[in-house]
């Protein structure tokens, strides 16, 4: 069974669950504070564009949105920390710990529901607060006056998105996974002559959109990272011993490597996997007879060791499944392998439809049986 083979995997539905659960969490905790850095910096620019006339002629409504602001910027700070151990947690071996997992996310969860609540509240009261106090200073404006205004906050409304964004961008792991799109939207972005109220909204949708696409293609990592620290218990619990552990270069950048050796007095099996965003495995096995690591060739007790890792993987919350083998066989290629663990999966279910045969069979002649009867 020694060759090339590749698999796909998938975690137990407890621990994808909870990579999920973590994934939601952090994701709804980040919202709020992309929208709180983004209202703030807007904020910064309505005072620099109305703040003195605003305190002159609106004093109790500009109070209202300094008060607003602040407690908002207090609440973000409440949320930024929860956010930071969302983050920070990382998902065990055990089941008891998955369990913990769990019960940290909840805590965390429950313990931002006040802070957001009040954030919501403060930006929304900002929010109207701000529309309130331009409406009525752009009332007293000519026309040429008012429509200057007018552009000039959809360019602060802009602008703030932009930077918002651009700042994140560098320290967000999250969004550093889709650097290329970010750049791509920040340069079709820039700032034009005229703005019209749906360039601002279209480009909220847009950086919507990036933000999705990275908090999906963060959880893939993280569901990667998962899936290698399975498999390299699995590996050691099967007997084999780690050699070596890292993350491919050029075409093979995102992937996750590891060369796992295993030593006998009759076998040495060298296996190479590789472990992509897509929840597939590479594995290259390789064994020889003796001590002979030199001239490695196919071996036939490969097999067994392979076996031994995915029983061991799926005794850790690691399915392993669709394996397929390529060569030896009369031409080379690829071809399905049943695993020991598929084995009895398909030889338990066929025992249930006889079962199920058997039981239909015998109803059947249990009917016939009653309607013969006088």
């Amino acid at each position: 069974m020694s060759g090339e083979m590749y698999a796909q995997t998938r975690l137990a539905a407890a621990r994808e669950a909870a990579l999920r659960h973590q994934q939601t969490i952090a994701a709804q905790l980040g919202r709020g504070q992309t929208e709180s850095a983004r209202r703030a910096r807007e904020y910064q620019a309505f005072k620099e564009q109305y703040g003195t006339d605003a305190a002159r002629d609106m004093a109790a409504e500009f109070a209202a949105c300094e008060a607003a602001h602040t407690r908002m910027r207090e609440a973000t700070a409440a949320l930024d920390g929860l956010a930071q151990q969302a983050r920070g947690l990382n998902l065990g071996r055990q089941d008891a710990e998955v369990t913990a997992f769990e019960g940290d996310l909840t805590r965390i969860e429950q313990a931002g529901r006040e802070p957001s609540r009040v954030q919501r509240e403060a930006a929304d009261a900002l929010d109207q607060g701000m529309a309130t106090i331009r409406t009525d200073l752009q009332s007293r404006m000519d026309e040429a006056e008012r429509e200057r205004r007018v552009q000039a906050d959809r360019r602060t409304r802009q602008r703030a998105q932009r930077e918002t964004l651009a700042e994140q961008a560098r320290i967000d792991p999250a969004l550093m996974r889709v650097a290329r799109r970010v750049a791509e939207l920040l340069d079709a972005s820039a700032d034009p002559a005229q703005l019209e109220e749906a360039d601002v909204a279209k480009l909220a949708q847009d950086i919507a959109a990036v933000r999705r696409d990275a908090w999906e293609r963060d959880l893939c990592a993280r569901r990667q990272g998962h899936i290698a620290e399975l498999l390299r218990d699995a590996l050691g619990e099967a007997g084999f011993t780690k050699k070596q552990d890292t993350w491919g270069q050029g075409d093979k950048a995102g992937e996750i490597h590891l060369l796992h050796e295993l030593s006998g007095n009759e076998l040495y099996v060298r296996v190479s996997t590789a472990i992509p965003e897509d929840q597939s495995i590479r594995l290259v096995m390789e064994g020889a007879a003796g001590s002979d690591r030199e001239h490695l060739a196919p071996a036939p007790y490969c097999g067994d060791s392979l076996d031994a890792v995915i029983a061991r993987a799926k005794a850790l919350g690691l399915i392993i499944e669709g394996v397929h083998i390529k060569g030896p066989g009369p031409d080379g290629g690829w071809r399905a392998l049943e695993t020991a663990d598929e084995a009895e999966q398909r030889r338990r279910k066929e025992k249930e439809e006889e079962e199920e045969d058997r039981r239909r069979v015998e109803v059947a002649a249990q009917l016939a049986a009653a309607g013969g009867r006088p």
